[in-house]
């Protein structure tokens, strides 16, 4: 129960305040909402439980699949993921194909067919 609890509330919070200070730059101050890029604390903690939620979600199904595959079927599975996300970006975000993302995504499945073999 207590690493559900830091990974569902606290790593996110902690990770969130990483990607703010590292692009507003000089030291932490949140308590100055400008610091924060004008984003109120409870829309930031919404954000983080939520991703910290869906992050624990899929640790436990990585963990669970391990039971029904073998490992190295799970680990095939997990580092195409890059392929997925750049399919994915393709369709639900508009990004227009590109030669270099291609032929990145191209190296990944071929590295997984490696290792996989």
């Amino acid at each position: 129960v207590g690493s559900c609890v830091v990974g569902v509330i606290f790593f996110p919070l902690w990770l969130t305040w990483r990607f703010v200070s590292k692009y507003r730059g000089g030291g932490p101050s949140l308590c100055n909402p400008a610091y924060l890029g004008g984003l109120p604390w409870g829309y930031l903690a919404r954000v983080a439980f939520f991703s910290g939620t869906i992050s624990q979600f899929s640790t436990w199904l990585w963990y669970y699949t391990l039971t029904i595959t073998s490992a190295s079927a799970n680990t095939a599975v997990e580092q195409s993921s890059p392929a997925f996300v750049y399919l994915m970006s393709l369709v639900f975000l508009g990004e227009r194909p590109d030669l270099w993302r291609g032929l990145a995504v191209a190296v990944t499945v071929g590295g997984v067919v490696l290792v996989s073999l």
